[in-house]
C-alpha cells in the first residue's frame, strides 16, 4: 500500500461535486423531455456546457 501526503478527501469532495453536476444535468434533460419530448442534440449540449461550466468555477470549501 503506497502512502500519499495528500489528502483523500479533496478528491473525494470533488467527485461528489461532479457527481452532483451530472445528476443534475440528468434530472434536467429528464424533466424538458418529459415537457416536450425528445430534445436535439443542441438543446443536449446547451445543458451539458451549462453544468460543465458550472463545474469548472472554483467551488466553495465547507
Amino acid at each position: 500500500m503506497l502512502k500519499s501526503d495528500k489528502d483523500p478527501t479533496e478528491h473525494i469532495s470533488e467527485l461528489i461535486t461532479m457527481s452532483q453536476y451530472l445528476l443534475k444535468l440528468e434530472w434536467e434533460g429528464a424533466k424538458r423531455e418529459s415537457e416536450i419530448g425528445i430534445i436535439s442534440d443542441v438543446e443536449k449540449r446547451e445543458l451539458y456546457n451549462k453544468y460543465v461550466t458550472r463545474h469548472k468555477k472554483p467551488v466553495a470549501k465547507p
